[in-house]
């Protein structure tokens, strides 16, 4: 599936930015964001297929990254969300259902405080608000995710726990199916800064206790890359949010237990047999 471009505005700045993005499927919309130092390509043809039986599926490239242009000033998640926010608008989306993995749910959620009423629902998919109280990733998943030498087969074992080998095979050889939009070394730093202005920016964490939309978290048990009790911390701070716990599994909790994260969001969303 070849990648489309458009140009979207720029908030509060003159010019544009060049985002890369796909959309297929049927139904509601969903916006997938993605997670540090991944692509379109990250997602896996098997999980996109699954929700594209359901939703209108809308993925992307962070600036800088994979196919999209850069953007000099997306330097913070808030900035990034910006531009979500005006990719959102110029593809005609309808309050959408926001899915974050990892890097993007914090970019989701900075999109539901900046943006409210953009999108109509907030899925974070092993994913952090930052500040004081979070619990960073492991020095070796934080230092693999951020190399720019990293091959699909070393980043996987960042996103699946050592006994899940099944798992890691069938996700880089679904990678190795998609066409090739490998990271540049100056996108995966930047990632890496972005990631890591995340964990000290308190706005985020500060921000969750107003959000007034439905919310659904989901993590591995075994995610070493945003620990459980970052997602404990959100679904604590958000009003009535749900929050689904995979066992066995880490922080690619969506793909390897995709049928489990599919009914899962379909159940949230009201998808169900739709």
């Amino acid at each position: 599936m070849v990648a489309t471009t458009t140009s979207v505005p720029q908030l509060d700045q003159p010019g544009t930015v060049t985002v890369a993005y796909r959309e297929f499927g049927s139904g509601p919309d969903l916006l997938l964001v993605p997670s540090e130092h991944a692509t379109m390509s990250w997602w896996g043809a098997p999980l996109l297929a699954a929700l594209a039986q359901q939703y209108t599926v809308v993925t992307f490239d962070l600036p800088g990254t994979g196919y999209s242009g850069p953007d000099p000033a997306a330097r913070t998640v808030g900035r990034v969300a910006d531009v979500v926010a005006g990719l959102s608008a110029s593809l005609g989306l309808t309050t959408p259902t926001v899915l974050g993995w990892g890097l993007g749910g914090e970019v989701a959620l900075a999109l539901a405080e900046r943006h409210p009423g953009l999108a109509g629902r907030l899925v974070l998919a092993d994913s952090s608000a930052g500040g004081p109280t979070a619990v960073r990733s492991s020095p070796s998943d934080a230092a693999l995710l951020a190399s720019p030498t990293a091959t699909y087969t070393e980043l996987s074992a960042a996103l699946f726990p050592p006994a899940s080998l099944a798992a890691r095979d069938a996700w880089t050889a679904a990678v190795a199916r998609i066409p090739s939009d490998v990271e540049t070394a100056s996108a995966v730093a930047s990632g890496a800064a972005l990631q890591e202005s995340a964990w000290t920016d308190r706005t985020l964490a500060a921000g969750l206790a107003r959000l007034a939309i439905p919310v659904l978290a989901v993590v591995g048990s075994l995610d070493a890359v945003f620990p459980p009790a970052d997602t404990a911390e959100i679904v604590a701070a958000i009003r009535g949010s749900k929050e689904v716990v995979f066992p066995g599994v880490g922080y690619a909790s969506i793909i390897e237990d995709e049928a489990q994260f599919v009914l899962a969001l379909e159940k949230f969303t009201g998808s169900q047999g739709s």
